[in-house]
C-alpha cells in the first residue's frame, strides 16, 4: 500500500467501521468531505457478559486536516462508574499515546488502549445507595441498566422485602409504617425491556446466578 493510502483518514475510518461496525459514529466538516469528530461508547471487555460491565465512556476523538501529524484532540464525555481522577488519568494516558504516535494513523490504538483501561477500572467509584457504603473489589455489585450501582445483597434484601410489602398490601392487610430511612430506589430505561418500575419498586432481573435466593 502506497504511503498516501496509508495515511488516509477516509481509508483508516472504514477499517475502523468494519471493525466497530454501528459502535462507531463519524461527523464531517460543513462540506460533507473531511471527517471531523470520531465518537464512540466504550465498555470494559466482559465477553458477553454485559451485566458485568460497571462502568463506560463515550470516546470523542476530534481530526484536523493536518491529521495524522497533527494529533487528534481528546474528549471523554458521558462517563459512568468512573471519579474525576479516573477521567483525568485516562485522557491523559489517550494524549500521551497519541503523542508517542503523531505522524501515525492513531484512532484503533487510542480506541483499544481506553477499552484496557476500562477493564482494568471495572469497579464502580460512589458508594450503594442503599447501605452507603463504597465498593470494594472483593465484593458482588450490581448494575442496573441505568448505571445505578448497588451491592448485590443490599439491592436482593431491598427487593425482597419490596415483594412483601407488595404482596401484603395486595390481599388488603394495611403495610407497616416505612422507615423515612429506607431509601427509595427508581429506575427506568429506554429502548424497551430494559427498566423495570412497580409502585415506586425497582424490580430487577434475577441473575443467572441464583444470587438472589
Amino acid at each position: 500500500m502506497a504511503s498516501g493510502e496509508r495515511d488516509d483518514p477516509h481509508s483508516e475510518l472504514d477499517i475502523l467501521r468494519s471493525i466497530y461496525l454501528d459502535e462507531v459514529q463519524i461527523d464531517h466538516d460543513a462540506n460533507g468531505e473531511q471527517p471531523s469528530v470520531l465518537s464512540i461508547t466504550l465498555h470494559p471487555a466482559t465477553g458477553h457478559v454485559t451485566e458485568s460491565q460497571f462502568v463506560r465512556l463515550t470516546l470523542h476523538l476530534c481530526l484536523t486536516e493536518q491529521y495524522p501529524d497533527a494529533v487528534p484532540t481528546i474528549s471523554i464525555r458521558n462517563s459512568r462508574g468512573l471519579s474525576d481522577e479516573q477521567i483525568q488519568r485516562i485522557q491523559k494516558e489517550l494524549e500521551e499515546e497519541a503523542e508517542k504516535r503523531r505522524g501515525e494513523q492513531v484512532l484503533y490504538q487510542l480506541i483499544e488502549k481506553a477499552k484496557d483501561i476500562l477493564t482494568n477500572s471495572n469497579i464502580p467509584f460512589g458508594h450503594c445507595v442503599i447501605c452507603l457504603n463504597s465498593f470494594l473489589e472483593s465484593e458482588s455489585f450490581t448494575r442496573t441498566p441505568c448505571f445505578h450501582h448497588f451491592h448485590t445483597y443490599c439491592l436482593a434484601s431491598y427487593l425482597r422485602h419490596g415483594d412483601t410489602q407488595h404482596e401484603t398490601t395486595e390481599a388488603g392487610t394495611p403495610s407497616p409504617h416505612k422507615d423515612p430511612r429506607a431509601p427509595t430506589v427508581r429506575c427506568l430505561s429506554g429502548g424497551g425491556g430494559g427498566g423495570w418500575e412497580r409502585e415506586g419498586t425497582v424490580k430487577v432481573k434475577r441473575e443467572r446466578e441464583g444470587v438472589w435466593g
